[in-house]
């Protein structure tokens, strides 16, 4: 859409090699659905690139001899269970049958590399699609609901994610989100020059999608333990 933007700077996060970028925008988008395809483009290409890598590391990591996958580097199982997503996964290739749930949470599973990186990949784009301030998933939220709606949703999600912090078991990603987002990412994003025009329903369906993927995300994995 030739929105001039800021240089990208990377954030930071507990446990995770970064959380996303900051990108600030420089001027006005033309209207919503410029503001929307802007937002939507990283975190989509991210989540399937990172999906791509996930389940090609699993994958490989099934047709590996054991004297091969000793070499391969470990996740620990209360690290992997943070995920219903990923753990849902992990757990398929696995054999299934609660393979990930039913271990000690200090236990370690080794995954091929690819499936390392796609893990993490997982999670970081889930976070950038967070509907709170100026995030993707923020821009996403005000081109579809409006200023005062997202003002509501991005409320919502602040005081979920304080929530989580205190009461949700393995929630290291989250804190990091709350307080990393609640510093560099809480502005409002500059107004478009035509903010009455709507996006159209193929976008919503879309954004509505990848939220679904990042709750899942999000999501621990009940224990069977």
């Amino acid at each position: 859409n030739g929105i001039k933007t800021t240089t990208p700077w990377l954030l930071p996060c507990l446990g995770l090699p970064f959380m996303g970028a900051v990108t600030n925008l420089r001027e006005s988008p033309k209207n919503l659905t410029a503001l929307f395809d802007f937002a939507v483009a990283g975190p989509l290409f991210g989540l399937v690139t990172a999906m791509g890598f996930f389940v090609a590391g699993l994958q490989l990591g099934n047709l590996a001899t054991p004297e091969m996958t000793q070499y391969y580097p470990a996740l620990p199982v209360n690290v992997i269970t943070i995920s219903t997503l990923g753990g849902s996964f992990v757990d398929f290739f696995a054999g299934g049958e609660g393979f990930v749930t039913t271990q000690d949470p200090s236990e370690a599973v080794r995954l091929h590399p690819f499936a390392i990186a796609g893990f993490a990949g997982l999670v970081m784009n889930s976070l950038e699609l967070l509907p709170i301030g100026a995030t993707d998933g923020g821009r996403l939220s005000l081109a579809i609901f409006g200023r005062k709606g997202h003002a509501l949703i991005g409320g919502f999600t602040w005081i979920s994610l304080l929530f989580a912090a205190f009461f949700v078991e393995r929630a290291d990603a989250i804190i990091g989100a709350w307080a990393v987002y609640n510093i560099a990412q809480n502005d409002a994003e500059i107004p478009c020059r035509d903010e009455v025009t709507k996006v159209d329903l193929g976008r919503a369906a879309t954004a509505f999608t990848l939220w679904f993927f990042a709750v899942l995300t999000f999501l621990p994995m009940p224990s069977s333990q």
